[in-house]
């Protein structure tokens, strides 16, 4: 039998295709290769969350409706993150909330590992910040007459250094000019006497499914430490509205709660 041997074409090399240059699209494609190399889908969703912002603290409902993962998939996580000592763990009310721990000799690798491949907090702050959207948190600013205050998160952030430094030694000043923005309603309870003439804030999508009697239960057990879910509240620092919205969170429905966009006149 004759040896016919193997014809190897020499395909070259196109001109417009040079070594070092890698695509948008080959970057994206390796950072994301790179990420499921060293993690778990679940893994990445809870470190992005922890460590892709991570002087923000969370509860384990808050990670699970995050992550999308199974709670006891996220819940075995976080046990081993938090007795490897890379998250700290503190008691607010009936909650466990769970933070990044800045002191973990490889907290910083981490943060820079998440943030290269499937971290979203900061290039999506950088993104809005170059498209030219301000962001306010801790930071006082004139609005149309008024001074917008928008501040961290009592459960996700830490709001008590900016109130400090923005109501110094707790006093209101010139309060009737302020309206507070914040995420989540219990930050209002930190603010000093009279801090504001409106605060605003979402958060608890009016309970989203309302059952008489369960759902207060409920939200005071896992969503808010006080009874202010839905409409207009007189607090200690001033009115505070708190506005349903109009997304879900885990169930896609709602039952006894209308999706509400608010309109608000401010006249003093």
């Amino acid at each position: 039998m004759p040896n016919l041997g193997i014809i190897v074409p020499d395909m070259g090399m196109n001109d417009s295709v040079r070594p070092g240059k890698v695509s948008e699209a080959a970057a994206r494609y390796a950072a994301a290769s790179l990420s499921g190399a060293l993690f778990t889908t679940t893994q990445q969703r809870v470190l992005g969350c922890l460590f892709g912002e991570s002087g923000r603290s969370y509860a384990v409902n808050e990670l699970i409706q995050a992550t999308g993962a199974g709670s006891g998939a996220v819940q075995r996580e976080l046990a081993r993150l938090a007795g490897s000592g890379l998250l700290t763990v503190e008691h607010v009310g009936n909650q466990k909330r769970y933070r990044a721990n800045p002191d973990a000799p490889i907290h910083d690798e981490l943060v820079s590992i998440v943030r290269k491949t499937f971290g979203l907090a900061e290039p999506l702050r950088e993104a809005l910040t170059q498209h030219g959207v301000r962001l306010i948190e801790g930071q006082a600013v004139p609005w149309k007459g008024w001074e917008l205050v928008g501040l961290d998160d009592q459960w996700g952030g830490r709001p008590q250094p900016q109130i400090e430094r923005l109501w110094p030694g707790g006093l209101s000043n010139d309060s009737t000019r302020r309206l507070v923005v914040v995420h989540q309603p219990d930050t209002v309870a930190l603010l000093p006497k009279g801090a504001a003439f409106l605060s605003m804030a979402g958060h608890t999508h009016g309970g989203q499914i309302w059952i008489p009697g369960f759902s207060p239960w409920f939200l005071r057990k896992t969503n808010s430490l006080q009874p202010w879910w839905n409409g207009l509240y007189g607090t200690r620092a001033g009115q505070l509205l708190v506005t349903p919205g109009v997304g879900t969170i885990g169930l896609p429905a709602r039952l006894g709660v209308r999706p509400t966009i608010d309109r608000i006149d401010l006249v003093r």
